[in-house]
């Protein structure tokens, strides 16, 4: 099992993603995201960029605490070929962007 980061080690924009999975509904897919924050982020914006289109759509995730959680409609086909980004919104309204989520999925963004 590997050791989650801790909020010192997060520091003010760091970003720590804890579940990145797709879930079939009765409806079709969706992709669920949740993860840890650095103690400056206080908004999170999730960034989908069709591959076969170049489209893309953005869902807001709900933060809270130092945590962020987001769900967004996802075709099962899209799941190999999208590719996606997080951007953070700090306190001091700079922002942190092009976060590659699955490079978060390997390995935290530490400050």
């Amino acid at each position: 099992m590997t050791a989650l980061s801790s909020t010192r080690q997060l520091g003010a924009e760091g970003v720590e993603l804890y579940t990145w999975s797709q879930l079939r509904t009765d409806e079709g897919y969706v992709r669920l995201m949740a993860g840890h924050l650095g103690s400056q982020v206080v908004r999170v914006d999730v960034t989908i960029r069709a591959e076969k289109d170049d489209s893309s759509r953005t869902a807001h995730a709900f933060v809270r605490d130092g945590y962020f959680a987001a769900w967004y409609p996802e075709g099962v086909d899209e799941a190999n070929t999208n590719s996606t980004t997080l951007t953070l919104h700090l306190a001091d309204g700079s922002t942190v962007s092009n976060i590659s989520a699955s490079r978060l999925h390997e390995q935290p963004k530490l400050d």
